[in-house]
């Protein structure tokens, strides 16, 4: 049986298998990431509506370096921002990067797509909602995809920052890419994240620094 991890802010007072990530303004630079998924990356579609918009940039922040997205910055899917990002893990020193992160859709699924999955704790009537996303290192230095995955939360209906699934075993609807080889400067990775949240997500929010982690920058289907 597939077991999945939902985040960081486990609720105590359950015990189970899934913790559940209700984590407010709880950021994605945290060195506590979700368990690692089994997987390449990249979505397998699932009986879902797809979500897709055509490519376009972020806008620039007047302070921050030219080109990085200013906080709070609204994108719809389909679109690319250039965003800062600084690790909080013990190999990311804590020195800033520079990525260009491209959530390419955002989809519903089927509670069918959990068939198979302990949900122990998981909110009652949760159907799960999928991300695919590329990200590209523009360096300097390399990254990784487990805690630069941590970074790109969903945004639920009451505007809380919620941790993407991470599921123990292959998971077809949506595998996220679980590589542990550093992602270098001049490189990409894709990867599908999953969202269990009752109501669903209406955003997905990227929170790779202190200033993201207060004011995102979103990607939504209509901007």
């Amino acid at each position: 049986m597939r077991t999945a991890d939902l985040g960081r802010c486990a609720t105590a007072a359950v015990f189970m298998t899934i913790l559940l990530g209700a984590c407010g303004s709880s950021g994605g630079s945290s060195n506590n990431s979700s368990s690692a998924s089994t997987g390449s990356g990249g979505a397998t579609p699932a009986a879902a509506s797809t979500t897709a918009a055509a490519a376009g940039t972020a806008t620039t922040s007047s302070s921050a370096p030219a080109g990085v997205a200013k906080p709070g910055t609204g994108l719809s899917v389909g679109q690319t921002a250039t965003v800062g990002y600084t690790p909080l893990t013990s190999s990311g020193n804590g020195k800033l990067r520079t990525l260009k992160v491209t959530v390419a859709s955002i989809r519903t699924g089927s509670t069918a797509d959990l068939k198979g999955v302990d949900l122990s704790g998981a909110p009652k009537g949760a159907v799960p909602m999928y991300a695919t996303v590329t990200v590209t290192n523009l360096g300097p230095q390399s990254i990784d995809v487990d805690g630069t995955s941590d970074a790109i939360q969903g945004i639920d209906k009451g505007g809380n920052q919620q941790d993407p699934v991470s599921f123990i075993g292959d998971f077809p609807p949506c595998n996220q890419n679980s590589s542990t080889t550093p992602v270098a400067a001049g490189a990409s990775f894709h990867t599908c994240l999953t969202y269990l949240v009752a109501g669903g997500i209406t955003k997905v929010a990227w929170t790779g620094t202190d200033d993201y982690m207060t004011s995102p920058v979103t990607w939504s289907a209509g901007g």
